[in-house]
């Protein structure tokens, strides 16, 4: 993995020699460094708002590695386009659930704690870990049935 040297990375790039699985470190490093600062925006005055920051980082990390393999892993191919392009209909896709669970997690708080200011409570960190659970599955099927490890729901045995 290059940090500085882009002109090695471009040659790589132009000889066709970044491997499936340097993709997959340069993603999941990406994505980690867009994911900390974003995680940090709350307040963290609660314990849910620190156990969603590291909760939400695993799953990230984990879900992009599973992806990775459901992909085929080092034998995959075009793991950055399948990965970026079902992401984009994934999220699309399931968007009318998070909604829902969303309007689910703010009655559930407002029962509880009443109308007062906002902070993450378990509703709102049971939400963003089963949003992103949801996410990871659905594009890792998709991913599987791509690969032809897995067809109309279920798993072919080999």
């Amino acid at each position: 993995m290059y940090f500085f040297n882009i002109e090695a990375l471009k040659q790589q790039l132009r000889d066709k020699q970044l491997t499936q699985a340097h993709a997959l470190s340069y993603l999941v490093a990406l994505l980690v460094l867009w994911y900390l600062p974003i995680g940090q925006l709350g307040d963290g005055t609660t314990a849910w708002d620190q156990a969603s920051l590291w909760a939400l980082l695993v799953i990230m990390v984990s879900g992009t590695v599973m992806a990775y393999r459901a992909n085929g892993g080092s034998q995959g191919d075009q793991f950055l386009e399948r990965f970026i392009s079902l992401s984009w209909v994934v999220f699309w896709r399931i968007l009318p659930m998070l909604f829902l669970l969303a309007w689910l997690a703010v009655i559930l708080h407002t029962m509880t704690y009443g109308d007062s200011h906002y902070q993450l409570t378990v509703y709102g960190f049971g939400f963003s870990v089963v949003a992103e659970l949801l996410y990871y599955q659905r594009l890792c099927s998709h991913l599987r049935q791509l690969n032809g490890t897995e067809t109309e729901g279920h798993y072919v045995h080999s």
